[in-house]
């Protein structure tokens, strides 16, 4: 079986959780600014679950792809991301956010075809 879908799988759980803590401390920063309180919040350990799910899934890619690929690829969370900010947050990117991205997008390219996913 490839790998690809477990690696973006990987990706999806990143963004996601990424976007659950930012939404937890965004609520708890309406209360105070404690960690505490950020704790408090579902969509914290909403994210703390998906790390765990992405951990997991993550050893079993290591299990048959080499680290110097795999690792790689991750890197469209870079990518992801941002335009999940601007979609769900409503966070604004600016030009040097969508270059930035683009060209992580076109190295993550390159590794790719370079490198033959098995």
């Amino acid at each position: 079986m490839s790998t690809w879908p477990l690696i973006l799988l990987c990706v999806a759980l990143e963004i996601t959780l990424e976007l659950c803590y930012k939404i937890a401390a965004n609520k708890a920063a309406l209360i105070d600014d404690r960690l505490v309180t950020a704790l408090k919040q579902p969509q914290a350990w909403l994210g703390m679950c998906l790390w765990l799910a992405e951990t997991l899934i993550w050893v079993r890619v290591l299990e048959t792809t080499p680290l110097s690929l795999a690792y790689p690829l991750m890197s469209l969370v870079y990518v992801g991301i941002p335009l999940a900010s601007r979609v769900v947050l409503k966070e604004h990117l600016t030009p040097r956010h969508l270059l930035a991205s683009g060209l992580i997008a076109a190295g993550v390219a390159v590794i790719a075809a370079k490198g033959g996913m098995p």
